[in-house]
């Protein structure tokens, strides 16, 4: 481990030297405040004052302080991928290196996302979203996966918080449980319980690929249609007896049947029936080119649901969520103010034919009586747990 470890300094060392990677010195940043702590390590928020802008700074924890040569490795290797990608629009961008020299911690200077993430921009926004905007995301998401895939990398933790929001696009961020598939890696089981791997409950060792990948995208559709993470309130273990006996989140009232069944095919229970990346961002694409999405049926994407008999365990969620507060408030609330707290960067990344209405559409009205007709959860008096449970990560 040291010896590998040593390796990984070195090649940082080298990368810095012939300018391929950028090393940033500490004392360029201000104001750091740490802004969201995981499993693995902590993000913190800083003005970088040469570059006059917001960033995020993040590190392992105990990196590498204390000889602690493994966490120093899990950093590079983390910084190795993200390197590989972030090119893509839709995945966060990497600026380089810095060195607290007091603590000697390193730190990965990233692009500050100025929207949060996914989850939260949910919980605020949702009952304003149309659907073309909600595939429009999805859209997006599928396409950042697609360019991870395509490196020959596996993310392993895609979830609702670690999709950042940045001028109303979707950006990939978090790679500290990827991996690349050229090298040969056992998986490590870890991440938000609602989003993983159904095979990582029946077997431990089980090795996460890309299909694990596609069941994760899969929920985040779902989300994303509903405004609400996977399996709301159930305890874990809770979570994972559902899934592994083929439950799933019930489809949302009003979602348009070819979306559903793309997310459907995504979180099959037998890996080998999900679909590929490719296949997924090409049925998103078709639905963003069509002018009626509301109304689209199967037709003319390529989607067969056929033989599709999920079991559905979901909590009553209407189309725009289960949170009234803004219905029961709307009178106290003009259209002005609703339009001022929405980021339109969503709707203006969407097709270029499409943006002169996009923008007048985007907006969708309260309707207090779309609520959803959805089955309560199964063995429900079982669950003893009222917390947000998809929050709690596997370590």
């Amino acid at each position: 481990m040291v010896e590998h470890s040593e390796n990984q300094r070195k090649w940082l060392h080298a990368a810095i030297v012939a300018g391929h990677i950028i090393s940033i010195p500490f004392a360029t940043f201000d104001q750091a405040e740490i802004v969201a702590r995981g499993a693995f390590g902590e993000v913190s928020r800083a003005y970088w004052k040469s570059a006059e802008k917001t960033v995020a700074l993040k590190s392992l924890y105990n990196n590498p302080v204390m000889g602690t040569e493994g966490s120093f490795e899990e950093f590079v290797k983390e910084l190795k991928l993200i390197r590989s990608v972030d090119f893509h629009d839709n995945v966060i961008r990497f600026y380089g290196v810095s060195e607290d020299p007091t603590t000697h911690r390193y730190f990965m200077v990233l692009q500050y996302a100025n929207g949060g993430n996914l989850r939260d921009f949910l919980n605020k926004h949702h009952e304003f979203l149309n659907w073309e905007t909600r595939i429009n995301m999805a859209s997006q998401i599928a396409s950042g996966l697609k360019c991870i895939h395509e490196r020959n990398i596996v993310h392993r933790d895609l979830h609702s918080k670690n999709i950042l929001v940045h001028d109303g696009k979707m950006m990939i961020t978090d790679f500290g449980l990827s991996k690349s598939l050229d090298n040969n890696e056992h998986s490590v089981v870890g991440g938000m319980v609602g989003y993983i791997e159904p095979q990582c409950f029946i077997d431990s060792t089980y090795k996460r690929d890309k299909a694990s990948d596609i069941y994760s995208l899969g929920v985040l559709l779902w989300e994303i249609s509903s405004g609400k993470p996977p399996f709301n309130n159930m305890a874990i273990l809770d979570i994972a007896r559902e899934v592994v006996q083929g439950r799933r989140e019930a489809p949302i009232e009003g979602s348009p049947p070819a979306y559903v069944a793309i997310y459907q095919m995504a979180w099959d229970s037998d890996p080998n029936k999900r679909s590929t990346i490719n296949k997924v961002r090409e049925d998103l694409e078709r639905l963003q080119s069509n002018c009626d999405i509301e109304n689209l049926s199967l037709a003319g994407l390529s989607i067969n649901s056929q033989g599709k008999d999920n079991n559905f365990v979901s909590s009553p969620v209407s189309e725009f969520g289960s949170n009234n507060n803004f219905a029961a408030n709307s009178g106290a609330q003009n259209s002005n103010v609703q339009q001022s707290t929405i980021p339109f960067g969503v709707a203006e990344s969407m097709n270029p034919n499409k943006r002169a209405t996009l923008r007048d559409n985007y907006i969708q009205p309260i309707n207090n009586n779309n609520t959803g007709q959805l089955m309560s959860p199964p063995n429900s008096n079982e669950i003893s747990t009222k917390q947000d449970n998809t929050d709690k990560e596997i370590s």
